[in-house]
């Protein structure tokens, strides 16, 4: 059985990874690849069609509908909170526990493009 080794960062472990994992990662890869390159051409069509106006507009199979979106204001409530330095006591009794999880980040390997 051939393994092969996976590290992201110099401070991650070194997983050694049997040949269906190593096929996962890579198709993983490849598919959040073309997610991007999708993401990028849907954006574009998106941003196309937008500038049509306003309407309903129609495929053969599709439709998309084109609607405005009056202007809004956020409040980016951190800056308010650190503008109003909260004591210490205050940030802990209105901070909350999220339970631990796992996070997954696939990257091209250096030299494999």
């Amino acid at each position: 059985m051939t393994t092969t080794t996976h590290t992201t960062q110099a401070t991650d472990a070194v997983i050694s990874l049997d040949p269906s994992t190593e096929l996962m990662v890579d198709e993983l890869g490849q598919l959040q690849d073309q997610a991007a390159a999708l993401k990028l051409q849907i954006d574009s069509l998106k941003d196309t069609i937008k500038m049509q106006g306003a309407g309903r507009y129609l495929g053969s199979r599709w439709q998309s509908l084109v609607s405005p979106v009056a202007e809004s204001k956020r409040v980016n409530w951190e800056a308010v909170a650190m503008h109003m330095q909260p004591s210490h006591q205050l940030i802990t009794a209105h901070t909350s526990t999220v339970a631990a999880t796992s996070k997954i980040t696939t990257t091209l390997q250096k030299g494999k493009a």
